[in-house]
């Protein structure tokens, strides 16, 4: 379980220090992610990238939509301010420090909301779908990635079955982390706000 306060210290620490290892972990999918993002992405308004991390997501929308104005946001300062080293000289991207599940400052702002392998260390998932639904204008789109169950995803597998000689189980419910959003009828109970926190029911 990885929470909140998790990415304001330590965790993200170990994270901006490993950013490049992290974007070319992520250089398969990140094609993809884009191409989605893209696809649903405005010419012109807003957009909020949440959990932006090191930046890459954020940079490639502000890059490929030069009039939108593209704001990442992610818990961790030393994560932001590598992201905003990253982006200098592009005058339609920011970067801020803030829990989207606890601020209302982005209330109202984004024709577009998107998340890379973000939106799962949400402590409590519906509040923090419910803000990004707050961050949206009518008729905006939601944009996420997120990690399928851990049994499909060899790289984390592997070491568990290394240490403990069993194959893993699917998660059952939901704990912040990498894997809180593997099952797909918990992530659509979500998005209607009729999932707890501490399971699947809708």
């Amino acid at each position: 379980m990885t929470l909140a306060h998790d990415w304001t210290g330590a965790v993200g620490d170990v994270w901006a220090e490993e950013w490049r290892r992290t974007d070319r972990g992520f250089g398969a999918l990140a094609p993809h992610l884009d191409a989605a993002i893209l696809a649903a992405a405005p010419a012109r308004g807003s957009a909020i990238d949440v959990g932006c991390g090191a930046g890459a997501t954020s940079i490639a929308l502000a890059k490929a939509r030069p009039a939108l104005q593209v704001t990442g946001v992610d818990l961790s300062p030393a994560l932001v301010e590598i992201a905003r080293v990253r982006a200098a000289g592009l005058t339609n991207l920011s970067f801020h420090v803030a829990d989207m599940a606890a601020t209302r400052d982005f209330d109202g702002m984004a024709n577009l909301v998107v998340s890379r392998h973000g939106v799962m260390f949400f402590d409590d998932p519906v509040a923090g779908m419910t803000a990004l639904r707050r961050a949206t204008k009518p008729g905006g789109a939601l944009v996420f990635s997120c990690f399928d169950s851990v049994t499909r995803n060899r790289f984390a597998a592997e070491p568990m079955i290394a240490v403990t000689g069993r194959e893993p189980r699917p998660a059952v419910g939901y704990a912040p982390g990498p894997f809180g959003f593997a099952d797909p009828d918990f992530v659509a109970a979500t998005q209607s706000g009729s999932a707890k926190p501490n399971g699947p029911g809708a």
